[in-house]
């Protein structure tokens, strides 16, 4: 590794990442951005998770209490974590539903109180901050919700579906 440690940060303009001593599969079919400083774990830390098989990471996903849901190009939900389940407002399976059916009782996120990250980080390929205000359905009070939206990227670098955790 030219210059470096395992699991040292290199700095990158607006980005932050870390280089592992051993890609493993996962890492060559994926790369996430992030903002820099934006809560990473240590080195050590990433390079155990890379390592780790597949249901590990899903584990460790599951065991969030945040919700971390993955979101195509088609605003459908791909792949989410059991707090996302957990917090649908209808139930049973989430996944190829829209978001907002699941977290917005099938209202879109079009309001200056409920903007939607996925068309910002589309368009610009950054991750974004946004506060939501979700409307309680039936019987549930509104709430204001925190969504940290990046974008997911294919070995090639395209945005291939939008990561929120909120």
């Amino acid at each position: 590794m030219a210059g470096g440690r395992p699991g040292q940060r290199k700095a990158r303009k607006g980005r932050a990442s870390v280089s592992l001593a051993r890609p493993s599969e996962w890492e060559r079919q994926m790369s996430v951005s992030v903002p820099a400083g934006a809560g990473q774990l240590p080195g050590e830390a990433l390079y155990r998770m890379a390592d780790a098989p597949a249901a590990d990471l899903r584990v460790v996903l599951d065991g969030l209490d945040d919700v971390l849901v993955v979101v195509g190009l088609d605003y459908r939900i791909q792949q989410a974590n059991r707090a996302a389940q957990r917090r649908s407002h209808e139930g049973g399976e989430i996944l190829g539903r829209s978001c907002r059916d699941v977290f917005h009782c099938g209202r879109p996120c079009d309001s200056p109180d409920c903007e939607c990250p996925v068309p910002t980080v589309l368009a610009t390929g950054d991750a974004v901050k946004v506060t939501h205000i979700h409307d309680g359905c039936g019987d549930e009070p509104a709430r204001h919700v925190q969504v940290v939206a990046s974008p997911l990227r294919d070995a090639a670098g395209r945005i291939i579906a939008v990561i929120e955790s909120m």
